[in-house]
C-alpha cells in the first residue's frame, strides 16, 4: 500500500514538472518593457508591448503615455523678446513666460512728483547758486592769469594753477609758506573778511555777498497746475492723422515774491519707456527735443510711428503785478501739443529746478524731489 502511494506522488510530481512548474499560472499582463509574466514561476508569454511615445514638448521630455517613462529632455521654449506692453511668448506652444519689461523710469527709481489735472503743486526753482558763481570765477581767473586746463574748484585752481610753482607769499608783512590755510588768510585780508572759511570757494562767496551785494542760493517758490488736458483725433487747428491722436496740455505757474529776484521756468519732455540706464544722452537712442516743425519716431507695440510731434504751442506771462498791499505775483502760462500713436502713454512732460539748467535731466539723471512730472495717458 505504501509503495503504491509513493509511486502515485512521483507520478504527480513528474506531471507537474513536465507542465512548467505551475498547476495554475498567475499571469501578470504585459507592460511596455516586460512580456506577459507568471507571478508564481516567472514564466513569460509573448513579448513586451513597447512604449507608446508622445513627442517632447517645450516643457516635457518625450514621454510614454502608458507608463510615463521619459526619454531625453524637454525642447525648451522658443521665446519672443519681452516688451513694455507684452511679456515673452513661446512661438511653439503659445505660453507666456515672465512679465512685461519694467519701464526704465521706474527701474531707475526717479525722484519727483506726478501731477494730476487741476491739482496744484509747489514748484521751487533756484535762480542763483554757488556752483554757477564758482564756475564763473574759475573762468575769469583762468583768463586773467592765462591758465590752461580744467579745475574742479577754486582751491585746485589757486593751489595748482596759480601758486603751484610758488614757495612763499607775503602775509601780515612777513613771508610764509604757501598752504591752503595761508592762501585763505591772504584773500580774507584782501577782501576785508572775518571768520573761518573751509576753502577758497567760501572766501569768494562771502566776498561776493559782502562787496557786490550778490545773494547766493536764491530760491523762488511757485505753484504749478496742469489747468487743461485734452486727447482728440483732430480739430480746427490740429490735422487728423491715421493711427495718431493729439494730446494738448496747458500748464500755469504762479510766482509770489519780490520781482527784483526774477523768476525762471525750466521744462522739457521725455519718454517714460525709452531710457539709458547710465543717464548719458550720447548712449541713448532716444533724444527728445521740441521740434515744432520736424517729426520724430516712436516705437509702440512693435510698430514704428515716424510722424510724432512735440510742439511748444504758446507761452506767455502777466509780468509782475502788484496788489493793493504791495505784494507781487506773476503767472506764467505754457501750452504744449503732442501728436503720438493712439493709446501711447509714454510722453512725460516735466518741470525741473533751474539749478539743473544746462545739464538738462537727460534720462532723469539729475531730477530731485522738486521735479514735477505729468504723464500723458
Amino acid at each position: 500500500m505504501r509503495k503504491k502511494m509513493v509511486t502515485g506522488m512521483l507520478a504527480v510530481s513528474l506531471a507537474f514538472m513536465m507542465t512548467g512548474c505551475c498547476l495554475s499560472h498567475g499571469w501578470q499582463e504585459a507592460t511596455c518593457t516586460e512580456p506577459k509574466t507568471c507571478s508564481k514561476c516567472g514564466e513569460t508569454e509573448g513579448e513586451a508591448l513597447g512604449h507608446t511615445w508622445e513627442e517632447a514638448t517645450c516643457t516635457e521630455p518625450k514621454t510614454c503615455s502608458v507608463c510615463q517613462e521619459t526619454e531625453g529632455e524637454a525642447l525648451g521654449h522658443t521665446l519672443s523678446e519681452a516688451t513694455y506692453w507684452e511679456a515673452a511668448v513661446c512661438s511653439v506652444c503659445g505660453e507666456t513666460v515672465g512679465d512685461v519689461l519694467t519701464p526704465a523710469f521706474e527701474e531707475l527709481g526717479v525722484k519727483g512728483q506726478f501731477m494730476e489735472v487741476g491739482e496744484t503743486y509747489d514748484y521751487n526753482t533756484q535762480l542763483d547758486y554757488r556752483q554757477s558763481y564758482e564756475d564763473m570765477l574759475i573762468d575769469e581767473f583762468k583768463k586773467g592769469y592765462g591758465i590752461e586746463g580744467d579745475y574742479a574748484n577754486l582751491t585746485d585752481l589757486f593751489m595748482e594753477g596759480i601758486f603751484g610753482d610758488v614757495d612763499s607769499l607775503e602775509l601780515g608783512g612777513e613771508m610764509v609758506e604757501v598752504t591752503e590755510e595761508n592762501v585763505i588768510r591772504l584773500f580774507s585780508e584782501v577782501h576785508g573778511l572775518t571768520g573761518n572759511f573751509e576753502d577758497l570757494t567760501e572766501v569768494f562767496m562771502a566776498s561776493l555777498e559782502k562787496n557786490d551785494g550778490v545773494v547766493l542760493d536764491v530760491r523762488i517758490t511757485a505753484r504749478a497746475t496742469v489747468t487743461d488736458y485734452q486727447v482728440f483725433d483732430s480739430d480746427e487747428t490740429h490735422e487728423a492723422k491715421d493711427g495718431y491722436e493729439w494730446k494738448t496740455v496747458e500748464m500755469q505757474i504762479e510766482y509770489d515774491g519780490s520781482y527784483d529776484k526774477g523768476w525762471q521756468v525750466n521744462y522739457g519732455y521725455d519718454d517714460y519707456y525709452e531710457r539709458d540706464e547710465e543717464g548719458d544722452q550720447e548712449d541713448s537712442e532716444y533724444e527728445p527735443g521740441w521740434d515744432n516743425e520736424e517729426t520724430h519716431t516712436v516705437n509702440w507695440k512693435g510698430q514704428d510711428y515716424t510722424e510724432c510731434r512735440a510742439i511748444i504751442a504758446d507761452t506767455s506771462d502777466t509780468g509782475w503785478v502788484e496788489d493793493a498791499e504791495g505784494n507781487y505775483s506773476l503767472t506764467y502760462t505754457a501750452k504744449f501739443d503732442f501728436l503720438y500713436p493712439k493709446g501711447y502713454d509714454g510722453v512725460l512732460l516735466y518741470l525741473f529746478d533751474n539749478k539743473y539748467s544746462g545739464v538738462r535731466p537727460v534720462n532723469f539723471a539729475n531730477t530731485d524731489e522738486n521735479t514735477l512730472f505729468f504723464r500723458l495717458q
